[in-house]
């Protein structure tokens, strides 16, 4: 088990509580609009699996790969 968590977009050196208070203070829930508005999640696009998390749960840190375990379990 990896001591290792997802914790921001690297491209845009924005952690994901930045993202979170920056989408909800736009009324932002889709990545596309952080995308629009130029914030995060525009160059490589490995973070945006984790920030549709970060927006739909509130948590702000992820175990590397979590996203296709929940998806497989939701």
């Amino acid at each position: 088990m990896t001591p290792y968590f997802v914790t921001q977009c690297v491209c845009h050196h924005k952690t994901f509580a930045e993202i979170i208070a920056f989408a909800d203070e736009h009324d932002f829930t889709m990545v596309e609009e952080l995308r629009e508005a130029d914030f995060c999640s525009q160059k490589c696009k490995m973070c945006e699996p984790y920030i549709e998390l970060a927006l739909k749960t509130g948590e702000t840190a992820f175990k590397p790969g979590c996203y296709n375990q929940r998806k497989l379990t939701s």
